[in-house]
């Protein structure tokens, strides 16, 4: 049986970005994916973190490939710095979910090193800077690769409280808050010329076609 508005919403943002502060302003009902968490419950079992990472990532892939099975709603954690991510979205797009993303930028790696910082003051998990400065390229390279999956996303700036930057929805950018933070002045133009390569791709007579015939089969 096809379910009908099934729901993937991802929290995205590298390291220290605040994505499990945002997470909980959403108050998510469906079932909630987040390695970190996850990993805080196998902490008094296994006294080796990288063990840990490991097995959290493990568990939650498990619970995540369950999940997509039984077409339940869920919200999940992702800093985009690696493509699994991508193969995820696509196929959950492909099961017939509707995908929000909310992708949380910050200006440059160092807000992120010095928030991880304070998160490990508070007694948070701490992340090598080298980690950071690696990932910070990569996190916004696979967020423009993410566009063509999500139905909607939102781009969100932390500057102490979270600030709605850029909104797009259906392969249209329907909100802008002038003037960009910097990186994402930059990524401006790129952005939109992934967004309307995807358009002119959905607008292919064949493609057309196929959208049109699987909505006919799923109602």
């Amino acid at each position: 049986m096809i379910r009908l508005n099934k729901q993937m919403i991802i929290v995205a943002g590298l390291y220290g970005s605040g994505k499990s502060t945002f997470r909980e302003l959403l108050h998510p009902t469906g079932i909630i994916l987040d390695a970190d968490e996850i990993s805080k419950k196998l902490n008094s079992k296994y006294t080796m973190r990288l063990l840990r990472i490991f097995l959290a990532r493990r568990e939650m892939n498990r619970t995540l490939k369950n999940t997509l099975n039984r077409n339940l709603d869920f919200l999940i954690e992702y800093t985009l710095v690696f493509q699994k991510p991508l193969r995820k979205m696509k196929l959950a797009k492909k099961k017939g979910y509707q995908i929000s993303l909310h992708f949380i930028s910050l200006n440059s790696p160092s807000h992120h090193i010095q928030n991880v910082a304070k998160r490990v003051r508070y007694g948070g998990h701490s992340i090598p800077k080298l980690f950071i400065r690696f990932g910070y390229p990569l996190c916004y390279f696979h967020f423009l690769k993410a566009l063509k999956y999500a139905n909607t996303v939102t781009v969100w700036g932390n500057s102490g409280e979270f600030k709605k930057i850029m909104e797009i929805r259906d392969n249209k950018i329907i909100y802008i808050n002038e003037p960009l933070p910097s990186k994402l002045k930059n990524l401006k133009s790129k952005i939109q010329k992934s967004i309307e390569k995807e358009r002119s791709f959905l607008n292919m007579p064949n493609i057309k076609k196929k959208i049109k015939t699987n909505q006919i089969v799923r109602s």
